[in-house]
């Protein structure tokens, strides 16, 4: 009997317990005080590759600024189903999940933090054009880390993101719009959930679980 178990720290209700049981998954929380700092530092890992939806090179630009929720939330980064699971028997090294927006839907931060990451994947190369499941990378993406070590990542945009590295952004402020650069098959957002400030891989949870945990649940 497998058991795996994770220790998340959250900006708003301290320390949050995931335990996996076999493919259940459990989840309960215990509230810490003094675990709402949000650092800038994070760590080198590389950005896995990902799949997702199409875009164009004459995509408008994110909107500057919107409503946000209060510092310590989180929020769905679109409302859209997942039409992708993680790490499903066909796609094993799917290390987050499709969320099937439409081509410019606003993407959300979805927790205060700092950004880490605002780039076009090196492995795509050029990003201002729709990619496709031949095409390597994540494509236009962002990558925010959390308090606690927790990273998320946004993939796929259709244009270079509206924040930048070292920016602070809080729950629910607009970082870019949907699209389907990179390994992309059509727009959807593809949405990714690290911890211990691990961007790699290894470092990847089930995003579904967490964002129940956190009272945010993915549609």
């Amino acid at each position: 009997m497998k058991i795996s178990l994770a220790l998340v720290t959250t900006v708003s209700t301290g320390l949050l317990l995931v335990c996996g049981l076999a493919s259940t998954v459990l989840g309960g929380s215990v509230t810490l005080p003094g675990l709402c700092d949000v650092s800038p530092s994070a760590a080198s890992s590389p950005a896995t590759a990902s799949a997702g939806p199409p875009t164009t090179s004459s995509a408008p630009a994110p909107p500057a600024s919107s409503p946000a929720c209060p510092v310590g939330a989180w929020t769905q980064p679109v409302h859209a189903s997942v039409v992708s699971g993680f790490r499903t028997r066909s796609r094993p090294t799917h290390n987050g999940v499709d969320l099937g927006a439409t081509r410019f839907t606003p993407i959300r931060a979805a927790s205060a933090g700092v950004v880490i990451v605002a780039r076009c994947d090196a492995s795509t190369g050029d990003c201002d054009h729709d990619g496709s499941p031949t095409v390597p990378g994540c494509g236009w993406f962002v990558d925010i880390q959390h308090s606690g070590g927790v990273i998320t990542r946004y993939c796929h945009m259709a244009s270079r993101p509206a924040i930048g590295v070292g920016d602070v952004v809080t729950t629910g402020q607009i970082i870019g719009i949907v699209g389907s650069s990179g390994h992309s098959s059509g727009p959807h957002l593809h949405y990714e959930v690290h911890l211990n400030r691990d961007r790699s891989s290894s470092g990847a949870i089930n995003p579904v679980a967490f964002m129940q945990a956190v009272e945010a649940p993915l549609e």
